[in-house]
């Protein structure tokens, strides 16, 4: 199985930033774009409650998760780099889990 801590390490490491700068508040570009995408994966893989991945990064409100997750979701078709991105990260994630 895979957890939260995995797919934060993951993702800071495709990023080449620390876990530590995800569940911060800043907000330079880099860092906002790695951690919506870790949202994303959370919820995907993990499909916990927006509040549980909230918590997971530093306490951000559930809202703050639901409009990550919508944003990744409308930039997924139209952005070919963030969905080369997260189509490397699924496949770590596969090879980790088997599934």
């Amino acid at each position: 199985t895979i957890t939260i801590e995995d797919i934060q390490k993951m993702v800071a490491s495709h990023y080449k930033i620390r876990v530590v700068d995800l569940k911060s508040k800043n907000r330079t570009k880099v860092i906002v774009t790695a951690r919506q995408i870790a949202m994303h994966l959370i919820k995907k893989h993990l499909d916990l409650s927006y509040v549980e991945i909230g918590k997971a990064f530093g306490g951000k409100d559930h809202t703050t998760v639901m409009n990550a997750l919508k944003r990744v979701k409308n930039q997924h078709s139209q952005n070919i780099e963030l969905r080369s991105d997260i189509d490397d990260l699924e496949n770590r994630i596969h090879s980790i889990t088997g599934v």
